[in-house]
């Protein structure tokens, strides 16, 4: 009697009661949808807009994931408009940011010595007066967002160049941008260059340190600038990185986002 009265305790304590079963279940389901949410993405296409990239950044623990879009207005002349989104593991939004007539935005995850950044390149079409902008960003939160993390503007034309990595010279890991500047000649021709660096010492940009080129450079050639001055690192922003994002033509390269449905 004893024995049996064991063995039906011990049951219990194995076999969830019923209420205790619908409860399991209902926890099962809810992990299910939270994955299945995960794996699809934070962001739904709205207004026209395509889905040009999605990716993840900062590991697991305090991850983010980013998604960066293009809205093409109804006229054919007009150019676009880029987006970026940032959310955190429930997709809940820190940061979103628009970009008017720009041909799209490139997210990557970069390093300045042991700091996890996000970078995000946004590329503005035009000609021989194309440009791009750098924004920088951590996994830092304030009051619940992402701010971009940067000493200033980052922009530069097509003629200059931008580095995120080890700067050289003992100077340690920071960010460099350079750019030609005006003169007399025409756009292509020799122009004096002046190249900026900041430092990073683990929690802020440290700098300016600005150079000047004693004479001028080609245009063509960005990676001469750094080299002029003995610096290790090339130029990262080359046009051919843009292929599978959306330019003002049409979608270019063998990716090719398709518009929502």
């Amino acid at each position: 009697m004893h024995a049996g009265n064991s063995l039906r305790k011990a049951a219990a304590g194995i076999f969830l009661s019923r209420p205790s079963m619908i409860l399991f279940r209902l926890l099962i389901a809810g992990l299910l949808v939270v994955a299945v949410r995960a794996e699809a993405g934070c962001y739904r296409p709205v207004d026209g807009a395509i889905i040009a990239q999605e990716g993840s950044a900062f590991g697991a623990k305090d991850g983010i994931s980013y998604v960066s879009t293009v809205t093409r207005p109804p006229a054919p002349q007009t150019l676009p408009r880029a987006s970026l989104m940032l959310y955190d593991g429930q997709c809940r939004l820190l940061h979103q940011e628009s970009f008017d007539e720009a041909a799209g935005i490139l997210l990557e995850p970069v390093a300045l010595g042991s700091t996890e950044l996000l970078q995000a390149t946004v590329k503005f079409p035009g000609g021989s007066g194309a440009s791009f902008l750098h924004l920088l960003f951590n996994r830092q939160k304030w009051d619940g967002v992402i701010a971009a993390l940067a000493p200033t503007a980052l922009e530069h034309t097509n003629m200059g160049g931008f580095h995120v990595g080890d700067l050289g010279g003992g100077r340690g890991p920071g960010i460099a941008i350079w750019d030609a500047q005006w003169d007399d000649g025409a756009h292509y021709d020799p122009h004096p260059y002046v190249l900026t660096l900041y430092r990073w010492d683990g929690k802020a940009f440290v700098g300016p340190e600005v150079l000047k080129t004693p004479g001028k450079l080609n245009p063509n050639l960005p990676d001469a600038v750094p080299a002029a001055f003995g610096l290790p690192f090339k130029n990262d922003t080359q046009p051919e990185r843009f292929e599978n994002l959306m330019s003002v033509s049409g979608p270019i390269g063998a990716k090719t986002p398709t518009p929502a449905q």
